[in-house]
């Protein structure tokens, strides 16, 4: 999944709405799962993006300072309960941390490890398929400077036609040593090419928080089963 977002404004401590220096983000993502068995999953994934943050270097004078980052994960999730409308899994994922790619920043974020709880539902309604899930998740981070996050996602999806498939998601953060937090959502189309490839396009935006950037942009993916 490739994806950019842009931001001029951000939240404050209180939530309000304020200007802040110009944001671009550039972000390369990519997953991997593998099903051991029908119990236990393998998950993997890699993330590159660049980050560009208005600097004045003069007075008056502004300039983009751009830092290129990237991290790995690696774990497993498993199935807890199954039942024929339900399913919940637990997962626990290890975070490398980010590094800059120049070798003179800070990197980006610690070592982490991540657990969490995934709650599924599907159904059918007037013939159309229709499905909930529901992921709550508490990242801890090794390093003591860096704060551990509650994460809270959620998505709504169907399928009106056998070979589309509509998105509605949310994706909230909370730093638990500070106050810091965002909110946003997200509207997806996603696209069935053939059996074993689907084409998403995403928008993007953070609709709240605190001491946070406000990112609009969107997103396009390639999801491939094997």
């Amino acid at each position: 999944m490739s994806s950019f977002t842009y931001g001029d404004h951000g939240f404050d401590d209180k939530g309000k709405l304020i200007s802040v220096p110009e944001y671009r983000k550039f972000e390369l993502r990519g997953g991997f799962e593998y099903g051991l068995r029908s119990w236990l999953t393998l998950v993997a994934e890699a993330d590159l993006r660049e980050e560009s943050v208005e600097q004045e270097v003069l007075p008056n004078f502004y300039q983009p300072e751009a830092n290129s980052y990237g991290a790995i994960g690696a774990g497993a999730r498993l199935q807890l309960f199954k039942a024929p409308n339900w399913v919940l899994s637990g997962q626990l994922v290890g975070l490398s941390g980010g590094f800059a790619s120049s070798g003179l920043k800070a990197p980006s974020d610690g070592p982490a490890v991540e657990t969490r709880l995934l709650a599924g539902y599907g159904t059918n309604i007037y013939g159309k398929r229709v499905f909930a899930d529901l992921q709550a998740a508490y990242r801890f981070r090794v390093q003591e400077k860096d704060s551990d996050e509650i994460k809270v996602d959620f998505t709504l999806g169907t399928r009106p036609r056998p070979r589309w498939m509509l998105l509605a998601q949310s994706f909230s953060t909370w730093e638990t040593d500070n106050d810091v937090s965002y909110h946003k959502v997200s509207g997806s189309v996603v696209r069935k090419v053939n059996d074993k490839m689907q084409i998403a396009v995403s928008g993007i935006a953070t609709v709240a928080g605190r001491n946070a950037v406000r990112e609009l942009g969107g997103s396009i993916g390639f999801w491939y089963t094997y």
